[in-house]
């Protein structure tokens, strides 16, 4: 095939998953991109070779609901051509309903119940299945908080961070300003590329921002600078969305949860122990403590991230879409895990 054919063809597979400006997208780095950005790339990658049979792992995973909602309706199409088998793997129930012919349900390794998408959804044999079903979450779920005395946790003042993209300036934010009291849990939502993982990059100074300012308390982290940086980091954590990529392959999961909580001071003795009372806390067992993160899946990895986080007891934690691979009964479970911190 032709460069200019295959450039054609390319552009068009990145249009066909719903991806805006293909050409900036063909031309962008990953690092450059949103989380749901790439994991469109990827399915775009996927789609080149034209396959008789498409296995799709998680493919929604991290996406916003617009995104999702047009990846699907991408896969429905694939389907009713009739060109491809679409093996799709998730955890999701919601997705399930959406985008299956037929269900089959696995726990412990073992296919417990397998049929139409109507006849499992609705009249599920299994008790496994039945779980899974009962644990999807309400729209307005009741949630308890902390009471708050109106003091601050987190103020972010006129942040402003702007990319250079191919020699153009491409805005990430825009003037941000938003304020989180002690005790309070504050959600950000927007599409995949809206500046969500940005922000908070920026405000935990992974990234370096344009102008503005981020107080945690009463001290201002963009004015910070070596050991006085240092040692108020752990006042801010951050879980992040990539559970593959944010935990050390090469680390005993003991040791990435107990080496956070010993920068509290706690003797290695201490800090083991309660690395395995966090494991705990997020639905793993203690025995994990000796594994590495390889031998866990996505939304394991992800759990473990929260507990690294949890380990430096922070004033403020920041979840970069923290459950997204998780299954809905593990999700009820996460809520409570942060109960004496701020979170976003």
């Amino acid at each position: 095939m032709p460069a200019a054919e295959r450039r054609e063809r390319m552009l068009a597979l990145l249009e066909s998953t719903q991806l805006p400006d293909p050409p900036r997208i063909a031309n962008s780095f990953p690092h450059q991109l949103s989380g749901g950005q790439c994991q469109r790339v990827v399915i775009a990658m996927a789609l080149a070779m034209n396959p008789d049979l498409l296995i799709a792992d998680e493919p929604t995973t991290a996406l916003d609901v617009t995104t999702q909602a047009q990846v699907l309706k991408l896969v429905r199409e694939l389907r009713g051509r009739g060109q491809h088998g679409i093996l799709f793997i998730t955890h999701d129930f919601g997705v399930v309903a959406q985008i299956a012919d037929r269900i089959a349900v696995m726990e412990g390794g073992r296919l417990v119940e397998i049929g139409e998408r109507d006849q499992v959804l609705n009249a599920p044999a299994h008790a496994y299945t039945r779980k899974l079903i009962a644990a999807v979450p309400a729209l307005h779920p009741e949630l308890h908080t902390p009471s708050a005395d109106g003091e601050m946790a987190l103020r972010i003042e006129h942040l402003t961070k702007t990319y250079t993209v191919g020699g153009s300036s491409v805005a990430a934010l825009r003037n941000v300003s938003l304020q989180l009291p002690r005790g309070k849990t504050l959600a950000i939502v927007g599409e995949s590329g809206s500046g969500k993982s940005t922000l908070v990059k920026a405000a935990i100074r992974l990234v370096d921002s344009d102008s503005g300012h981020v107080w945690v308390g009463d001290t201002d982290f963009l004015a910070l600078r070596g050991s006085a940086l240092a040692a108020n980091r752990r006042r801010i954590q951050m879980i992040f969305q990539d559970p593959y990529g944010s935990l050390n392959p090469r680390h005993r999961v003991g040791d990435i949860i107990a080496r956070a909580a010993q920068l509290r001071g706690l003797s290695a003795k201490d800090a083991w122990a309660e690395a395995g009372d966090l494991l705990e806390q997020v639905g793993l067992k203690r025995d994990a403590l000796k594994r590495k993160p390889r031998q866990f899946s996505g939304g394991q990895r992800q759990r473990i991230g929260i507990a690294r986080a949890l380990a430096m007891r922070p004033e403020v934690l920041i979840a970069d879409e923290s459950v997204s691979a998780w299954m809905c009964r593990c999700k009820n479970r996460c809520w409570n895990c942060w109960p004496n911190c701020s979170s976003g």
